[in-house]
């Protein structure tokens, strides 16, 4: 049996103002990371339980668009949860948006990786960075992040190891990983 759960956003609205802050060449997109954390909300919800109380393990996630978000108006996101297989569908003017599942870590320290801490490069090249440093380099790449969504404290100019601000808000914290990513892949390929 599917769950079916409705999500309107829209950035005149106190709660979802901080989206505007995701930018990218001038349009306010939903994170993606922001699926993620709607489908564990809902699914926390369908479990009964506070969704950071509940350990859980995305698989097969394939996002197939991205979703811009109007300066005025709201979107609507019409979310699919199917509780037997945990396979989940967000749906955005009647186009998918991410597909995957979603389902309970049952020993979540038997299932979470065991990696190694990461050390900066020793190299001369090594150079500290701080969050101004960060965003300037990425809105050199046209994204243009603003508030909270400038969650990179400090890091390396490899982009292997940083401090990220706590907002108490998930989808700006596990977005900011990916600044990492995005604003040093050129220093790895």
């Amino acid at each position: 049996q599917a769950g079916d759960y409705v999500v309107t956003v829209d950035l005149s609205n106190e709660t979802d103002a901080y989206l505007a802050g995701h930018r990218l060449e001038g349009r306010v997109f939903f994170p993606g990371v922001g699926y993620l954390v709607l489908i564990w909300k809902i699914f926390a919800q369908m479990h009964g339980i506070h969704f950071e109380r509940l350990p859980v393990i995305f698989e097969n996630v394939h996002f197939q668009r991205s979703t811009i978000i109007p300066k005025e108006g709201a979107i609507t996101f019409l979310i699919n949860i199917f509780r037997e297989t945990g396979f989940f569908q967000i749906c955005e003017s009647n186009s998918v948006v991410i597909t995957g599942n979603i389902r309970v870590s049952k020993n979540i320290k038997k299932e979470q990786l065991d990696l190694p801490p990461l050390s900066p490069p020793t190299d001369k090249e090594n150079l500290p960075m701080n969050t101004g440093d960060v965003y300037k380099q990425l809105n050199l790449q046209g994204y243009e992040y603003s508030g909270i969504f400038q969650g990179v404290k400090s890091c390396d100019n490899y982009g292997t190891t940083g401090v990220l601000h706590w907002f108490n808000d998930w989808i700006p914290y596990l977005d900011s990983m990916l600044h990492f990513v995005i604003a040093f892949y050129h220093r790895v390929t």
